[in-house]
C-alpha cells in the first residue's frame, strides 16, 4: 500500500516526493482496487484516502532527507530494517557512495527482487539480509552479509515499530543504539494520543489494509531511552514541525501520521 501511495504522489503536479520506482513495486491488491472505485463515488472515502496518502508521503519524504544528510556526512553503511518496498538505494542522490543492507523476511525480499529485476534494475545494488527482527539474531545475519559494526552506520526503521510488541520494540532500539562506531537511527512512531484522535472511518480504512498499529511510545520516552544509551535525540512533530521536510503537503492530511525521530 505504501508503494501505491508513493506512486500516486509521484504523478501529482505538486508532489512533495518523487519515486519513479514506486509504480514497479506497488501491489494491485483487491482492497486497493476497491478503494479506487469508492474514491470516485464516495466523497468521505476520497477525503480519508487522501489523508492517508499524504501522511505516508510526508513521513517518507522526511526520512529521505534524513538519510541524505547521513550520506552527506559520510555514513558508508545504510541498513533499512524491515525494508519492504523501500527504493532509496536506487533513487537518493549519493546512494551509490554507501553500502546498503535491507533486512526483511525472505518471501518479501523475493517478491521485491522479482519486481525490480523485471524492470532491469540492478537488484544487487543492496545486500539482502533474510531475517526477522522479532529476535536479536537478525544482527548476526546482518554481519554475515558483510555489515561491519566498527564502521559508521545509519539505520532506517520506518513504519516498523508499531508492528512489534512493546518489549521487542524496546529491545530492538537497544540493539540499534549500542555499538562502538558512530550510528544514526532514523525511525517513525505513533504516539497513543495521535491514534485516539483519528476518525472511525480513518481507523477502519487503515484496518482494511491490515494496519492495526500498536502505539506505546511517547517522544519523551524515546528521548530518555536514547539519552540512556548515550545518544542525542531529536524528533519532529506533525504537522507543526514536519513542514520543514515537505512544505505544501500539510493541507492534505488531518488524520493519523507518524512522528519522525533521529538518534545519533
Amino acid at each position: 500500500m505504501n508503494a501505491h501511495f508513493r506512486a500516486r504522489e509521484h504523478l501529482r503536479p505538486d508532489a512533495v516526493l518523487h519515486d519513479v520506482h514506486a509504480a514497479l513495486l506497488a501491489d494491485v491488491h483487491p482492497v486497493i482496487r476497491l478503494l479506487r472505485l469508492l474514491e470516485r463515488h464516495v466523497p468521505s472515502i476520497a477525503r480519508v484516502a487522501t489523508e492517508q496518502a499524504a501522511a505516508h508521503v510526508v513521513r517518507h519524504r522526511s526520512v529521505d532527507l534524513l538519510v541524505e544528510a547521513a550520506l552527506n556526512d559520510g555514513f558508508g553503511q545504510i541498513v533499512v530494517v524491515g525494508a519492504g518496498y523501500d527504493s532509496r538505494a536506487w533513487r537518493l542522490p549519493g546512494a551509490e557512495l554507501a553500502t546498503w543492507y535491507e533486512v526483511d523476511r525472505p518471501e518479501m525480499a523475493a517478491i521485491k527482487v522479482a519486481k525490480l529485476g523485471a524492470a532491469r534494475l540492478d537488484v544487487d545494488r543492496v545486500r539482502r539480509v533474510p531475517a526477522s527482527v522479532h529476535t536479536p539474531a537478525w544482527l548476526v545475519d546482518l554481519e554475515r552479509a558483510g555489515w561491519n559494526r566498527h564502521e559508521p552506520s545509519c539505520f532506517v526503521v520506518e513504519g516498523l515499530l508499531h508492528y512489534l510488541d512493546q518489549g521487542r520494540a524496546e529491545a530492538l532500539l537497544d540493539e540499534l543504539w549500542a555499538g562502538p562506531a558512530p550510528r544514526r537511527v532514523l525511525l517513525s512512531f505513533i504516539e497513543p494520543a495521535m491514534s485516539r484522535r483519528v476518525t472511525p472511518l480513518y481507523r477502519e480504512l487503515t484496518r482494511s489494509f491490515g494496519e492495526i498499529p500498536r502505539t506505546f511510545f511517547e517522544r519523551e520516552t524515546l528521548g530518555a531511552k536514547a539519552a540512556a544509551a548515550g545518544r542525542a535525540w531529536r524528533s519532529w512533530d506533525y504537522p507543526s514541525q514536519i513542514q520543514e521536510f515537505a512544505p505544501g503537503a500539510l493541507g492534505r492530511s488531518a488524520g493519523l501520521s507518524q512522528l519522525v525521530g533521529e538518534a545519533r
